[in-house]
């Protein structure tokens, strides 16, 4: 009969180390990702990413003089490529890129992810009712319980944030 259970599993030192490093930095990597990106599925394949990439370097990361740094350092690469795949998403819409915003389908859901990832979400609600269902700023104004020159003015914010991440 064998000496293990066949329950026991056996660990190398390095799956040891990554699973320690994981559950000791995970939090704070979370955290850190979400003061980036709001929506919780780009949190999650931002995070999932940098733990992949760290288990492929996991020698090099062991071996470095500050561990949690370098897995910082990975972290910090996948939210910097995050951002350049939104911003070429949002580029290539010519729609969004003249900021013509007359209307946009529904269907068009990289758009309003896009915008969702980067307003507020009053403010996106905002857009969304303008600029989706075509609805008048008077009648979003009196949906959002605010004036009419503030809803004007929310749109205007909305659509220069818009543009500045763009660039």
């Amino acid at each position: 009969m064998n000496s293990k259970s066949k329950d026991c599993e056996v660990f190398s030192e390095d799956e040891v180390y990554f699973r320690q490093i994981y559950d000791r930095m995970y939090r704070s990597l979370y955290y850190y990702v979400l003061a980036h990106c709001e929506r919780g599925c780009d949190v999650e394949d931002i995070l999932q990413e940098t733990f992949q990439e760290a288990h492929i370097h996991i020698r090099q990361m062991r071996d470095s003089v500050n561990p949690e740094g370098y897995l910082m350092n990975i972290l910090k690469f996948k939210i910097l490529k995050w951002k350049d795949r939104q911003k070429k998403e949002w580029k290539e819409n010519a729609a969004l890129q003249k900021l013509a915003f007359n209307r946009i389908p529904e269907d068009r859901k990289e758009i309003w992810d896009f915008c969702r990832c980067y307003l507020k979400e009053k403010d996106y609600r905002i857009i969304r009712c303008r600029y989706c269902e075509g609805m008048p700023i008077a009648d979003i104004a009196a949906e959002m319980g605010i004036s009419e020159g503030a809803c004007k003015m929310r749109i205007k914010r909305s659509l220069v944030k818009l543009k500045k991440v763009m660039q």
